[in-house]
């Protein structure tokens, strides 16, 4: 079974935060989720390596779709943490990456990979955002930029009330708020 992930990330300077949304889709159906990450945030080529992480991770943890999965094709628009999980060097001196919390990131993902998903083909491919095209891909990288902005937005608006705010905490370890939309 192939399972096709689409993920994308945003990131607040004003609070040092991030939010994630992801897509998984197969013939078994498709998930969906986005939420907030858990804590600092030091930049968002960190908040988009820790959304790839978590869809991967809701994959790993979703035991019927791993117990089937062979191929798992996963579209990012961010070429940079892409660069980062194939450890490529040129490019990681090229466009300095070097930041501690972004390179951990990647030793994580290339773990889980290698540890949890033994015999399964894990691609990562590029995805030019905002296109505004009708390819699935484009539409389900549209769907991550609205969901993870709306994210940010909802940050934004609760930081004038910090009571209002009512955050529970979830796995994996990056989530803290979260919606999840289960579809056939």
């Amino acid at each position: 079974m192939n399972v096709t992930i689409t993920t994308d990330a945003s990131y607040s300077v004003k609070f040092k935060r991030g939010s994630y949304a992801f897509q998984l889709k197969s013939n078994l159906g498709r998930i969906e989720k986005s939420g907030l990450l858990k804590g600092h945030i030091p930049d968002s080529l960190v908040a988009e390596m820790k959304s790839i992480y978590n869809a991967l991770f809701c994959l790993y943890k979703n035991k019927e779709w791993r117990r089937k999965v062979k191929f798992v094709y996963i579209n990012t628009d961010c070429l940079n943490a892409i660069h980062l999980i194939h450890n490529d060097r040129p490019n990681i001196k090229k466009h300095k990456l070097s930041q501690k919390e972004a390179v951990d990131m990647a030793n994580r993902f290339r773990h889980l990979t290698s540890s949890r998903f033994g015999g399964v083909v894990v691609t990562l491919r590029h995805v030019k955002a905002h296109t505004g095209d009708s390819a699935p891909r484009s539409k389900a990288n549209a769907w991550c930029d609205y969901e993870a902005k709306n994210q940010i937005s909802k940050l934004y608006e609760n930081s004038n009330h910090p009571s209002t705010t009512n955050f529970v905490s979830c796995r994996p370890s990056f989530t803290v708020q979260e919606r999840t939309a289960y579809k056939k």
